[in-house]
């Protein structure tokens, strides 16, 4: 009788019982190796050449927020303002309120955070953002908020030891926010070197670097979304707390608005951080930033508040947009190549002297920030012709000033020469591609202008066929007028000016097309494939008999250039995790759609009418 044998499989050896540590560096957590914590820099992120944000210096006490339970504490009442403000407070306070207009924005958004079955105590901390953003529009030496009790206020301090969660929402921060957050990222990145600084030492940077990093791997783990909004809750909170506590606006706080403002929308796509922006808006108008700030960061700050009011403007009416040019100094400031910011405050001037002076990219703006000034000023214009919104309107003669003055500068507005911008040390994002950007806005620009108001464009054509016609290129000359000079004069001579705006639409995407994917400047690409997008019309004419299309190659070239915008958008969409694009999509496929069946179409008209109100960006 046979026996079956039974063999066991074989054992995997054991593996060495490794002690598991939650010190180290940020970096060294995020890519899952040991790290040395050596300070003030580890010996890995040394030998790679990377910004290390440092070790914790104080005991290790392992805390975590699983148990814990967020509940707002009541300080004494300001102008009918608590800390810990209920739903049904705050219907009571006076329409004319700025914190009325606050609830009215936050309740447009609050489904999102209802589906979450938050409990009470949790939304507790919510509630606190309307005391808070009133402290941010008021700005420092607010009577209301030095009469609070800073003893009443939630005050918490950074953890000893990071808890699991803590540390990778930490890491993730800098491996995955850092990137997309910017145009660029390297040494040169303020949001990766100067937050490596402070996140330690600032309670609100810390929940806010861990708020924008749960929302974004939110859009591939959803149960962080729960996590995201707590976090983002605690940083509004202690937010409030070091605005009340300060004496006026330092680098760091006004870090702090800038990084919960522009990510507002991850958490609810409709919020634009209204409030953030208009706290930025007066602390670079009434001087607070000069104060707290050298020339050096007024120009990160003022390019900041130029490009938030660019994209907010372009769907909403309630922002003002501002002329920075009276702000002292506004203008950004050439950097020795290759310096950070603070090595360049540092050093001493006749080093600075002895370098090239070269333009260092803004990490939102780019070497752009004219161009996107003028973007947000025509988009103004053209949102006050279709009347979005009742909001107060220009007389017809001032109008018509406003808009002669602003098509004057556009005609004379200098770009800066590839050679005079400085290398940001991210290889995926040379000097070119921030050229290629600044000239993709003011393509936008002018097609904006010419589109909306077309009784500028024959005589803007005409000076133009003299332009080509007179004297050759000088130095004197401005960007737009080299342009003109080349382009083919059969434009500017033809029977339709339509012809001659589509062609400044397409010039957009050509710009870009000539940017990889893998460019830091892919991020903020969306809103100029939305604006260009409205450009490629299939042409339906008929050339003979036989039914051939006229242009049957530029009609093809104009298929093909489609696709790039769709393929382009995904690409984004899926490499910066954001849900706002994927809608801006949706808005250019259904502009494709109405160019097929013969509607000229606007991306802000189609926006407007599919109600997409989201920063595009």
């Amino acid at each position: 009788m046979n026996q079956r044998i039974f063999s066991l499989p074989p054992q995997r050896p054991r593996r060495r019982p490794v002690h598991k540590s939650f010190s180290g560096c940020a970096t060294c957590k995020a890519r899952k190796i040991k790290c040395d914590e050596t300070r003030p820099c580890c010996a890995r992120c040394k030998e790679r050449g990377l910004s290390c944000p440092g070790t914790a210096t104080k005991p290790k006490i392992r805390w975590s927020t699983k148990h814990e339970k967020y509940q707002a504490k009541k300080s004494p009442a300001t102008d009918g303002i608590e800390l810990g403000l209920s739903m049904a407070d705050s219907e009571e306070i006076s329409l004319s309120s700025p914190v009325a207009e606050l609830g009215r924005e936050r309740e447009q958004g609050r489904d999102s955070t209802n589906d979450l079955d938050l409990s009470d105590d949790a939304l507790g901390v919510l509630h606190t953002e309307h005391g808070i953003l009133q402290i941010l529009e008021e700005g420092e030496g607010s009577p209301n908020a030095h009469a609070l009790s800073l003893d009443n206020i939630i005050s918490e301090s950074i953890p000893s030891e990071l808890s699991d969660t803590q540390s990778e929402l930490v890491g993730a921060y800098f491996a995955i926010v850092c990137p997309i957050f910017s145009t660029f990222d390297s040494e040169q990145n303020l949001f990766r070197t100067f937050v490596s600084q402070r996140w330690q030492s600032s309670i609100s940077m810390f929940y806010a670097i861990m708020s924008m990093a749960a929302a974004k791997l939110t859009r591939t783990s959803p149960d962080m979304k729960l996590q995201a909004l707590q976090y983002q809750s605690l940083a509004l909170s202690n937010l409030y707390s070091d605005v009340c506590g300060a004496s006026g606006w330092t680098t760091e706080l006004l870090f702090v608005v800038l990084m919960l403002g522009l990510s507002t929308s991850w958490h609810d796509i409709t919020d634009l951080g209204i409030a953030h922006l208009k706290a930025m808006q007066a602390a670079v108008l009434d001087g607070a930033v000069q104060r707290s700030c050298d020339q050096q960061i007024l120009g990160f700050f003022r390019n900041s508040v130029v490009y938030w009011e660019m994209v907010v403007c372009s769907v909403n009416d309630e922002v003002s947009v501002h002329d920075y040019s009276k702000v002292d100094d506004t203008h950004p400031q050439p950097q020795p190549d290759g310096q950070t910011l603070n090595q360049s405050q540092s050093q001493s001037q006749s080093q600075t002297q002895t370098q090239i002076s070269r333009i260092m990219p803004h990490p939102w703006a780019g070497v752009a920030s004219a161009p996107q000034e003028l973007f947000a000023r025509v988009a103004r214009h053209i949102r006050q012709v279709r009347s979005f919104s009742s909001g107060n309107a220009l007389s017809p003669d001032t109008f018509l000033e406003s808009l002669n003055s602003l098509e004057g500068e556009i005609w004379r507005l200098e770009l800066p020469k590839l050679h005079e911008i400085a290398n940001t040390g991210d290889l995926n994002t040379p000097a070119i591609h921030h050229l290629l950007l600044a000239e993709a806005y003011m393509f936008a620009t002018l097609y904006q202008l010419y589109y909306a108001f077309p009784s500028r464009r024959e005589k803007c054509l005409k000076w133009m066929e003299e332009l080509t016609t007179g004297v050759r290129i000088g130095h004197s000359s401005s960007w737009a007028e080299q342009q003109a000079r080349s382009w083919p004069a059969s434009l500017l001579r033809g029977p339709s000016s339509k012809r001659w705006v589509d062609f400044l639409g397409r010039n957009i995407i050509m710009r870009l097309e000539q940017i990889q994917i893998n460019s830091g400047t892919s991020c903020v690409h969306s809103l100029l494939l939305l604006v260009g997008s409205g450009s490629l019309a299939v042409t339906t004419e008929v050339g003979d008999s036989t039914g051939t299309s006229i242009g049957s190659d530029e009609t093809a070239e104009i298929l093909r250039t489609r696709q790039f915008v769709l393929d382009r958008l995904s690409q984004i969409s899926d490499s910066i995790l954001s849900e706002p694009i994927s809608q801006v999509k949706l808005v250019v496929v259904e502009m494709f759609k109405r160019l097929d069946v013969g509607v000229d179409v606007f991306w802000m008209d189609i926006l407007h009418s599919m109600g997409v109100v989201t920063i595009i960006g």
